[in-house]
């Protein structure tokens, strides 16, 4: 019961830090493992994250649905501000995709190590550092 409250705990601050609330969850499981298996501690903290992105959704649901409007303006070729603002979503994710597929190809298709993860977050935030003093 612990480790459950502590990573409920830690999944509610993290995720909102610009930190990986996935990495906090595996360090803190590692920690504080009461007898659960591998297997039981990462259903949790899949449960953890889906619960996360759920209220994500609900709480920017109306951002959700002007880029899902987007999309389809998007795809029936319809000029819209929403379709401007997924095309900037989408071109904005393009570096990410083929860096972390490089990284995945590199990795031979393996899983990604939390050094891995780690890494590509430290790199990816003093990037955004850089960009967002523009």
């Amino acid at each position: 019961m612990l480790l459950v409250v502590v990573l409920a705990i830690v999944q509610g601050i993290a995720e909102f830090l610009p930190i990986s609330s996935s990495l906090h969850l595996n360090f803190f499981s590692s920690i504080i493992n009461h007898g659960y298996s591998d297997a039981e501690i990462s259903s949790f903290c899949i449960l953890l994250n889906l619960g996360t992105l759920l209220a994500l959704c609900w709480h920017y649901r109306q951002d959700v649905w002007q880029i899902m409007c987007g999309f389809f303006d998007f795809l029936f070729f319809k000029k819209t501000e929403n379709r401007e603002y997924f095309l900037s979503i989408a071109i904005a994710n393009i570096p990410t995709i083929v860096l972390f597929g490089y990284v995945e190809i590199a990795c031979g298709g393996q899983n990604f190590s939390n050094i891995v993860m780690l890494s590509a977050m430290i790199i990816f935030s003093i990037i955004i550092f850089f960009f967002g003093q523009t």
